[in-house]
């Protein structure tokens, strides 16, 4: 028993460094999915927005009475 604990707390060994690796490289990647995707809607947001604006834009300029 007391070997197995040794080789999975033991910081230097190489499949611990391997698997403390793999979870490192897997929250990068979940992160880096997320930005994408926060950037996305950022995008589409700023998109519908501009749309909107340029709608409103329009009704102004084809009513006259809108001030």
């Amino acid at each position: 028993i007391l070997p197995c604990l040794y080789l999975a707390l033991h910081p230097r060994h190489h499949r611990n460094d391997s698997i403390r690796a793999k979870r490192t490289r897997a929250r990068t990647i979940k992160r880096r999915i997320n930005r994408l995707e926060y950037a996305w809607d950022q995008m589409a947001l700023s998109d519908s927005n501009r749309q909107r604006g340029r709608n409103q834009m329009d009704r102004d300029m084809s009513s006259p009475s809108s001030t």
